[in-house]
């Protein structure tokens, strides 16, 4: 996904962001899943309010780094960068957007994990 500045406003939004708002609304969509995988395989994320779309898109939603060092079992494990002080942002890919037919009113998209600024969270960690 590219590199988006935090401030974004919504009438500054990508066109494909764009159709994802007239989209929501159509289909009558009001909870939108922002997915991830974490170092262990699993799909977690956050959801955001149709209400608040616009902004999500463009700034993502505030996750603590720690949910990295999270086992399956989701217990927090100690791992070096990965406490609970620290931010990234769930940041979603419009072009990934889908209904979810199994939950009505609801969606997903696939989601990158950015530093605040908007600079991918790996490369500032040594990781690629």
């Amino acid at each position: 996904m590219r590199d988006r500045p935090s401030g974004t406003k919504p009438h500054q939004l990508d066109p494909h962001a764009r159709r994802i708002l007239e989209r929501a609304e159509l289909e009558g969509i009001e909870l939108i899943r922002f997915l991830y995988a974490d170092h262990g395989g699993v799909i977690r994320g956050k959801a955001a309010s149709r209400s608040r779309l616009a902004e999500r898109l463009s700034t993502g939603i505030g996750h603590t780094v720690a949910m990295m060092a999270m086992n399956m079992l989701d217990q927090l494990q100690e791992v070096e960068h990965l406490g609970p002080v620290g931010e990234v942002r769930i940041v979603p890919d419009p072009a990934t957007y889908v209904p979810l037919p199994h939950a009505p009113g609801a969606a997903a998209m696939l989601s990158d994990l950015c530093l605040p600024d908007g600079s991918p969270w790996g490369r500032a960690h040594g990781r690629s």
